[in-house]
């Protein structure tokens, strides 16, 4: 099962950069990796490359589904358009109990 969620919460733009996190939640968190890019658009590479990367050991059911999500031209649109505009973006995959999130959150460095 894919979901897609976006954070309401949106920051001012100018100087932005993008903090990027994965993790597998079930009865504690365990983190799967996370970076720091610059712009909304490496962003969403970062979460697409790592979604591909958690897929590959699942069922290939939810291999399937996320490579359409990856090939779906308006997902990325709409997903770029969110982190543009301030709003922080995630991708969830649940399967067997498990819970993989791959994000990115907006924040201005200091």
């Amino acid at each position: 099962m894919l979901i897609i969620a976006m954070d309401s919460r949106a920051i001012a733009m100018q100087g932005a950069s993008f903090r990027c996190s994965s993790t597998a939640a079930s009865v504690r968190d365990f983190p799967l990796g996370d970076g720091t890019v610059e712009s909304a658009d490496d962003a969403i590479s970062w979460i697409r490359r790592r979604l591909d990367e958690i897929a590959v050991p699942l069922d290939p059911s939810t291999v399937r589904i996320v490579r359409a999500w990856l090939s779906d031209q308006t997902g990325y649109t709409e997903a770029l358009a969110l982190l543009s505009q301030g709003s922080g973006f995630v991708m969830e995959l649940r399967q067997d109990g498990v819970t993989y999130s791959v994000g990115a959150d907006p924040f201005i460095p200091p």
